[in-house]
This record gives C-alpha cells, structure tokens and sequence, in this order.
C-alpha cells in the first residue's frame, strides 16, 4: 500500500506497516497525516467478489424450431420506449413462453446479438429454472450441468463441465496353427473425455457494471468411423468481451449436432428366424438435433454482504 501512496506525501512522513494488526503508522505532520489518510480512504474500499451462476442446457427435439421461443424487447417490457415489432424479436431461448412478462424480463440488449453471433445478453424470470425443469421432464431439454462459482474483481474463474463416454474397440488378430487359418476377435472399451470448459474474468466498474471476457470452449466426439479406432474431438471455442448489470444473464448458444438412432420392430417368433426373420423386421431411423444453450449470471457483493444473515 505505501508504494501507492503519492511521493511527496510519503517523503514527507515515515510509514511503518503493522501486518499483525492490518495497520500502518504515520509520523508526520497534522498536515500530512490528513492528506495520507484521504488516500487511504479512498483505496481502503471492499474489493468486490463476484459470484457466476452457470446453467447448461441441451435442448432436444426432431425439429428445433418446434419448440423455440422468439424473445426481445416487445411491446409491455418496461424500460424500452420503442414499439418493437414482432419480426425484431429475437430467439435465445427454447420452449419457453415468457414473451411480454414485463416484471420479469429485463432490457434485451439484442444489438448484441447482432455483433456478436451466439451472444445475447438479458434478466431470466425468476422460475425460469423450474421452467427448464419442466421442459427436461417433457423431454425437450436436457439439463447438464449447474454449476457455481465465485472470483475476485480481474481474477480469472474456470468452470470445467464434462463426462466421460467409453467406446467399444474391436480389433481382430489372425491366428495361423498346422491346421487352419482363423481369426480371434478381443474387444475393450476406452474412455474419451467430454469437456465444455468456461474461463470468465470480471472487471466491476465504479458504477457496478460488469465487464465481462468469457471464452466458452466445447469438446464434442465426432463419428466413430471405424471400430478399431476411437472416435475423434472436435473443439469449438468463442471468445466474447461484454458488459453486464448484477443479474443480468449472457446467453451462449450455437452449439448445434445432429444424432441418429436406429430402432428395430419385429413380428413375436418369425422376426427371430435366421436370414428369413429380417422380413417380419422394420427398422427404424430418426434424426435427433440438439442444441446447447449455456447461461451465465454474475452477481455482486461487497464486504459482508457475502456473509449469511444471522
């Protein structure tokens, strides 16, 4: 702290620091000593921390679109003067009927959206974690994770949210003995890490509001084209600077893949005939797409205000 202060105050005085009591000694003049503790003063503030609420979604469906929800800056949302037609509406999150909830949506700063592609920025209802719920138990979202965390005004915070997926590896080996030539089959199972990784640093302004860099990182599987390889990694990473309220939620999304699953109905007894069973057996082929919407909420506190009321 006493490289902080200014030099002609400090060439004017001595200072001594007191770790044991988090104090400083001045000998100086009346003059000085008043001067020195002005700037204490004003550098002797509670540096805020900042709490991240994170909520990462996988919406599901045979059809996006089905189950999206245009959201903005309509017409009945307080704060926002223009009449907002219904085609500047704009999509951020699925499946949710919270359009013209004036008191619980906040100022959609859609602008946003538009310069920076899978950004948006806005307040979330406050049951919209039961809506999502609700969406998960219908089966149209998927909940992945929810995590917490907390960091110190321009440090960095990392949230790590993954799985580990095993892939069946098939190898075949040739076995040669005086008689015959045959094959031997061994199967074994490797994990593959998935990953969606977040690093967030903050910056509080004077004012409270929050600056934001955020660079979401997404390491998916690919195709498993071969049974004797595992599947490849793809990586997808954004980087996005932008500035918040406390509360105010940045949405990220994008993130888009397309799954098949392959069913097979069968006749009881003749669709289990060798060779002439797969003529009582249908097979069945649907496109699942999925897409990934992460939300994140910075919140402010100061002091003891972190602390629990007693």
């Amino acid at each position: 702290i006493i490289e902080m202060l200014p030099q002609p105050l400090t060439g004017r005085s001595e200072l001594k620091i007191v770790k044991s009591h988090n104090a400083l000694l001045v000998n100086g003049s009346a003059d000085v000593i008043g001067e020195i503790e002005e700037v204490l003063r004003s550098l002797d503030r509670p540096i805020p921390q900042i709490f991240f609420e994170a909520l990462v979604v996988d919406y599901q469906s045979s059809d996006i679109r089905d189950i999206s929800l245009e959201l903005g800056t309509g017409p009945g949302i307080p704060g926002d003067s223009s009449q907002t037609s219904s085609g500047d509406i704009t999509r951020w999150i699925p499946g949710l009927d919270v359009l013209r909830r004036g008191k619980d949506v906040g100022n959609f700063l859609s602008r946003v959206g538009e310069k920076i592609p899978g950004v948006n920025i806005g307040r979330l209802p406050d049951d919209f974690y039961l809506r999502v719920k609700a969406l998960e138990t219908a089966g149209k979202a998927n909940i992945r994770s929810r995590p917490q965390i907390a960091t110190l005004n321009g440090h960095t915070a990392e949230l790590k949210i993954g799985e580990t997926r095993y892939f069946r590896l098939v190898s075949e080996t040739p076995i040669r003995d005086p008689a015959q030539l045959y094959v031997q089959t061994s199967e074994r199972f490797q994990t593959v890490e998935i990953n969606i990784s977040l690093t967030i640093t903050p910056w509080v302004s004077a004012s409270g509001e929050i600056t934001v860099e955020i660079e979401p990182v997404f390491n998916t599987p690919g195709e498993q084209v071969s049974a004797n390889l595992p599947p490849n990694i793809q990586s997808r990473s954004l980087k996005s600077t932008v500035r918040l309220r406390d509360g105010e939620t940045i949405v990220l999304g994008g993130l888009i893949q397309e799954s098949v699953s392959e069913s097979i109905s069968r006749l009881p007894l003749l669709g289990r005939i060798p060779l002439l069973g797969r003529l009582f057996q249908t097979r069945n082929h649907q496109k699942i797409n999925s897409e990934l919407l992460i939300y994140v909420t910075p919140h402010l506190f100061y002091g003891d205000d972190w602390l629990e009321p007693d």
